[in-house]
């Protein structure tokens, strides 16, 4: 896998995107770790674990994926009528007070 660091575009429509993908922030901060491991395993012949921010990454970067399909859920579709109190058939159980005016002519 090779990891380069996001431009300038792609962070800007990653988080312009709905849900935002915050993920492109973080492969920025893991991309440090990820330079350090890739030399270590390749002069050395060991693969070290995945360091936190690579963590924090692979974790965002799944919970992102799943995110559209949990979505529809969430919000209401656009054509769905917003409901009001006598909509719905309830009394509303307080009066609202009249406004206030600040200088009233009598």
């Amino acid at each position: 896998m090779a990891q380069r660091i996001p431009t300038p575009n792609e962070v800007v429509s990653a988080l312009t995107a709905f849900p935002p993908k915050l993920s492109v922030l973080q492969s920025i901060m893991a991309y440090p770790e990820f330079v350090f491991e890739e030399s270590f395993k390749a002069s050395t012949g060991v693969t070290l674990i995945p360091g936190p921010n690579r963590m924090l990454l692979s974790l965002m970067e799944s919970f992102e994926a799943s995110m559209p399909a949990t979505m529809p859920t969430l919000i209401p579709p656009a054509t769905a009528k917003p409901q009001t109190a006598s909509e719905l058939g309830a009394t509303p159980s307080v009066e609202t007070p009249k406004p206030r005016r600040r200088f009233e002519l009598t």
